[in-house]
């Protein structure tokens, strides 16, 4: 679960990157988080001359994202992986946060922490078909065939093209988070099962 308590002084709106469309992703840096994904994804925006990418972590396919982001001309700030309690902040520099993950044979997205922390934060999220992302995000967010860059794109103009979606998302994530993904939920729904059990 989430502390609500860490985001509530946190208003993503305040700390934008000034004159663009900021596209966020926090995790392992690897090509099964789906990462390429992305920046292929921002490269067929409508508005792309107004995008850029925010990247948080580290992983084997750092370079090639960064190499990726410059063929396409993507500006790209990234900063290595951090503690969790340093996140809030970096998280408000984000307009949307995206996991476009990939299933492989030996793996797929069990649950996708940085949603619901997106979500605490006030950032829409965009997430893969990929195992239980569609369950985490639920109606709060976006979902796109992984792998499939087209779909992902689309879903990024909406948000950079519709202000009022892009809000209703914002308090969709922030009610999701509140009556499914608190510390006091998941407690609360561990203890319902080890009642149930005895």
């Amino acid at each position: 679960g989430v502390d609500m308590s860490a985001y509530s002084g946190i208003v993503a709106e305040e700390h934008r990157l000034q004159g663009s469309f900021t596209i966020g992703y926090a995790g392992r840096i690897t090509e099964a988080k789906g990462v390429l994904d992305l920046v292929r994804a921002a490269a067929q925006m409508k508005n792309k001359g107004m995008v850029s990418l925010y990247f948080v972590g580290a992983g084997d396919a750092l370079n090639k994202v960064k190499q990726e982001a410059e063929q396409c001309g993507l500006p790209l700030v990234h900063h290595p992986a951090l503690m969790n309690d340093e996140l809030p902040r970096h998280l408000s520099i984000m307009d949307v946060l995206v996991l476009p993950s990939h299933s492989t044979a030996d793996w797929v997205e069990q649950f996708g922490h940085i949603l619901i922390e997106a979500m605490a934060a006030g950032v829409p999220v965009i997430g893969s078909s990929s195992g239980e992302i569609a369950n985490v995000i639920g109606n709060a967010g976006l979902i796109f065939s992984e792998g499939n860059t087209f779909e992902l794109a689309k879903c990024l103009d909406l948000l950079q093209e519709n202000e009022i979606e892009r809000r209703r998302l914002i308090q969709a994530g922030r009610t999701r988070v509140k009556d499914h993904f608190t510390n006091e939920k998941i407690a609360d729904m561990q203890f319902q099962i080890y009642e149930s059990m005895m």
